[in-house]
């Protein structure tokens, strides 16, 4: 009925005439439509209303707002239909919770409102837990700034067609960092709601981006650039404020109220053949700034810190206490049920051996050593998946082993940035880490990670360019192989630059 490439069109259409719209308050739809967090039943459709969205209001009026949504599979065959109300205290946004739905199967959508419709856009659903599903091609990507560079990454993303984007955080951007590609809205870093529903709205107007929403589902995580730098409780509101606005315009399932909407860890399967632990890493963990030396000599702008007592106390958690508890109860459950298991985080999980393991990086689970060591440590010796982390967060493609004391017991697999500049503080120790531990790192290309799983092996693509938006990508494939089909043991092995 339709092809993927047609969707893509479809999805670049309405912001083609987005200027003509914000004139004279044409398509309510210039942010296009998504999906997301698709389970083996339901997935969630999403759009939001705002014919002119860099207005405060969106260009829509202050009282709610009927929307109707089909969804129908690719034979034409209508899976379901409703209307909802697009309320003006959530930004007219949109999130339909598509039920009832067959397993392991594709569908498209679309909104109608006043009569105008929406780009049409493809999900699908994930097989059964219990099904003996034997592959799976899927994206990572990770830090996409908007002033770094335009979204065209994800054209050669969508060309390797997987079945889903697992975004691994700094979706946007509340700072420039330097970047001159394209300006972010006037006014300087949002503090407010309407300040963060304006940058989500520039982020979505990109056609590339809106796109990739349209062809294929997304699983989305935070990270601190979406919702505020890590700090206490002076930053509490202002975060809040970006919780919120973040759930307003993504494709994310919403339990109770948007207005008090948090992110929190997840477990998600593809069958038999994966395990995801989606586990949210930023709203909890405890501080971040320790272990600073008193001279200010931290290198990597205080990021490469030396350990302390401080960083090394057993009380120091990345997860909330009962989110960690959850965790470590879904993974003691399928490392058993599941042929291979993936620990998803938006900081690096393994060890990075900086400044020959003189310095650790503050943001990631270097710094929370306990942490990590309760989260590995459940993953015990008898199971019979393969276990991979997967990362983003330090704007560099990296292989580095999980390790328990001298056991290895798996490979954090770390998906450069999409855009995002790695400066020369923090890339030059990256590019100088040396150990066996390290398979593979290189911070300065900007790309993504398509990784094609099936039970005993796991191919890893980095895709990577000089230039985030314009250039052919150069792509470093790897490959981990359980050694034997119920073994935990894992051999990595490089299979070529394409």
């Amino acid at each position: 009925m339709f092809s993927r490439r047609d969707l893509c069109l479809a999805a670049v259409a309405p912001l083609a005439s987005q200027a003509t719209a914000r004139m004279v308050g044409g398509s309510p739809f210039p942010l296009g439509v998504a999906s997301g967090e698709p389970d083996d039943s339901s997935v969630v459709l999403w759009t939001r209303l705002a014919p002119r969205p860099l207005e405060p209001n969106g260009g829509m009026p202050d009282h709610r707002v009927q929307v109707r949504w089909r969804l129908w599979r690719h034979n034409g065959q209508l899976a379901g239909e409703g209307a909802v109300s697009a309320e003006p205290q959530h930004a007219h946004c949109v999130h339909v919770l598509a039920r009832h739905l067959a397993p392991n199967t594709g569908y498209f959508y679309q909104f109608d409102a006043g009569g105008q419709h929406s780009a049409i856009g493809a999900t699908r659903t994930l097989p059964s837990p219990t099904s003996d599903t034997d592959s799976l091609c899927f994206a990572t990507v990770c830090c996409q700034n908007y002033t770094h560079g335009r979204f065209t990454g994800y054209r050669a993303l969508l060309d390797s067609r997987p079945e889903f984007i697992l975004h691994l955080g700094d979706y946007i951007y509340e700072v420039d960092f330097d970047g001159t590609a394209r300006r972010h809205p006037p006014g300087g870093p949002p503090r407010t709601l309407t300040g963060f529903r304006q940058w989500h709205a520039y982020y979505k107007m990109d056609p590339d981006l809106a796109a990739a929403h349209a062809a294929v589902p997304f699983f989305c995580s935070i990270d601190n650039h979406d919702a505020v730098v890590d700090g206490g409780l002076e930053h509490s509101e202002v975060r809040q404020a970006a919780y919120r606005a973040w759930a307003e315009n993504m494709p994310v399932r919403i339990a109770g109220s948007l207005a008090e909407w948090a992110p929190v860890s997840r477990g998600l399967a593809w069958g038999k053949l994966l395990h995801f632990e989606l586990m949210e890493t930023r709203r909890y963990r405890a501080a971040q700034d320790v272990c600073a030396t008193a001279e200010g000599v931290d290198p990597g702008f205080g990021l490469y810190r030396r350990p302390c007592d401080e960083h090394l106390a057993a009380g120091r958690r990345m997860l909330h206490e009962e989110d960690e508890r959850r965790v470590l109860s879904r993974l003691s459950i399928a490392q058993n049920l599941h042929s291979w298991i993936a620990l998803v985080s938006s900081v690096p999980i393994a060890a990075l051996p900086l400044f020959a393991g003189s310095r650790v990086y503050a943001a990631s689970w270097d710094a929370y050593p306990e942490a990590r060591r309760r989260l590995l440590a459940v993953l015990g010796p008898s199971r019979s998946a393969g276990v991979v982390g997967l990362s983003g967060d330090i704007h560099a493609g990296l292989i580095n082993e999980l390790k328990i004391g001298d056991e290895r017991i798996g490979f954090d697999l770390v998906t450069p940035s999409l855009t995002s500049d790695c400066p020369k503080p923090l890339a030059t120790p990256l590019a100088e880490m040396r150990g066996p531990e390290v398979h593979f790192c290189q911070p300065h290309l900007r790309g993504f990670t398509i990784h094609r799983v099936s039970k005993n092996e796991w191919h890893a693509d980095f895709f990577g360019r000089p230039t985030a938006d314009c250039g052919r990508f150069s792509t470093t494939c790897f490959t981990i192989a359980k050694t034997t089909a119920r073994s935990p043991s894992l051999d990595i092995r490089p299979s070529g630059t394409l």
